[in-house]
């Protein structure tokens, strides 16, 4: 491997990494919305779910960036 493919090799397995968590990341989002799925509904319940909500929407703007870049490698 050349010198100047190296460092794009090297942002690609950084890219890789960071979109393995983010999906690790989002299992753990899952598991959470399910267990507040099974609790009794309330107000803080509700924002909790509603911030579960919105973490999630996060993680998927940044997964797709990521992919976005990662087609651009």
């Amino acid at each position: 491997m050349s010198n100047a493919t190296a460092p794009a090799a090297a942002e690609a397995v950084s890219i890789i990494d960071v979109i393995d968590q983010l999906a690790a990341t989002r299992s753990f989002l899952t598991l959470v919305a399910y267990a507040l799925e099974g609790m009794t509904p309330d107000e803080e319940v509700n924002a909790m779910q509603y911030g579960v909500e919105h973490i999630r929407r996060e993680v998927q703007a940044a997964e797709d960036m990521l992919q976005a870049i990662r087609r651009q490698v």
